[in-house]
């Protein structure tokens, strides 16, 4: 029988005491950081879990990160919803940010939640001390990739997937017969812009279907054009896009505004399609989305939060929650 890792047994690997192994696993500040990385390395590497907790046991604390979009507002609305229908208690609290990580963590191991939900990546530091502690961590991701299954360092993560929301709305038009379809973003998300461009690619070259050509609104622009002037180059080419997908939600109003600004006598139907299904998009009521779905992301997160209590074992470390087509008609 394997022997049980002790927090005494790992303070006598390490060379230090067991004082000081305990505070280095609860987030105590008067430990010299060389000695803090070996315990923490220590920690890590033994797979030490700490015994049953009472304090906190229904308690699973939200961290938003550097995440500020609108969907993220969604997402822990999800979330919120999810932990009340579980009769568990949320808290809510910033961080980590760049210069806040040790305070929030410290502060984390104080409440000592029974999960945490964080908006990005917490770092590998939180990472081993949190799974030392017996903390279930999950953290909401822009893009959590395909499919279900265990990731690389077996930390939780959920998202929504990105990629197919760009495959979805190309496919569509395709289907419309639309085989030159312009692209307009707003490309100060550049991460989450490049994953729903890299899946509208991947759609366009299906080799079994008809190819389309697809027209970026800021290819050759000497500096990043806003997504008003991205729309309006795109019209004014000689043989302009039938259709013109906004990868950002924020976006649709400006491809609106760039068709009402078309000189008189320029006709011609240009289909719009959006991204997210923002609530300023979703009042226009014509313009068909992919819906990302962020209320269903926060679901999920609880859902991977809970597991190993509800599904032990059984238990997904990844999940890609799928984005959905809105078709409507002006």
């Amino acid at each position: 029988m394997a022997r049980r890792v002790t927090l005494a047994g790992i303070a006598e690997d390490v060379g230090v005491s067991i004082t000081t192994a305990s505070k280095v696993l609860n987030g105590a500040a008067d430990v010299a950081p060389g000695t803090r990385a070996r315990v923490e390395r220590a920690l890590q590497t033994s797979g030490y879990v700490r015994g049953p907790r009472t304090r906190g046991a229904d308690v699973v604390e939200v961290v938003r990160g550097a995440v500020r979009d609108a969907s993220a507002v969604e997402v822990i609305d999800g979330i919120q919803r999810a932990l009340s229908a579980a009769a568990c208690t949320t808290i809510l609290v910033s961080g980590p940010g760049a210069d806040g990580d040790v305070r929030w963590l410290r502060g984390c191991l104080r409440r000592a939640p029974v999960a945490v939900i964080v908006f990005g990546d917490p770092g590998t530091r939180a990472q081993a001390v949190l799974r030392a502690r017996g903390i279930r961590l999950v953290i909401v991701t822009l893009n959590a990739g395909v499919g279900r299954g265990p990731t690389a360092d077996a930390v939780a993560r959920v998202g929504a997937a990105e990629a197919a929301g760009g495959f979805l709305a190309i496919d569509h038009l395709r289907t419309l017969g639309h085989v030159r379809i312009g692209l307009v973003a707003d490309l100060a998300q550049s991460v989450r812009v490049g994953l729903r461009l890299a899946g509208c690619t991947v759609a366009a070259d299906q080799r079994s279907a008809t190819p389309v050509e697809l027209i970026e609104g800021w290819a050759g622009a000497a500096a990043a054009p806003d997504p008003h002037e991205q729309a309006a180059r795109l019209l004014r080419d000689g043989s302009p896009p039938t259709a013109i997908v906004s990868l950002t939600d924020a976006a649709v109003l400006d491809v609106l505004r760039a068709l009402r600004e078309r000189p008189p006598g320029v006709t011609g139907a240009v289909s719009v399609i959006g991204f997210d299904d923002a609530v300023a998009a979703r009042s226009l009521g014509r313009v068909t989305t992919v819906a990302m779905p962020a209320r269903r992301v926060g679901a999920e997160a609880v859902r991977l939060a809970l597991a190993p209590f509800t599904e032990g074992a059984r238990a997904t470390t990844a999940v890609a929650v799928a984005p959905e087509l809105v078709v409507r008609s002006g």
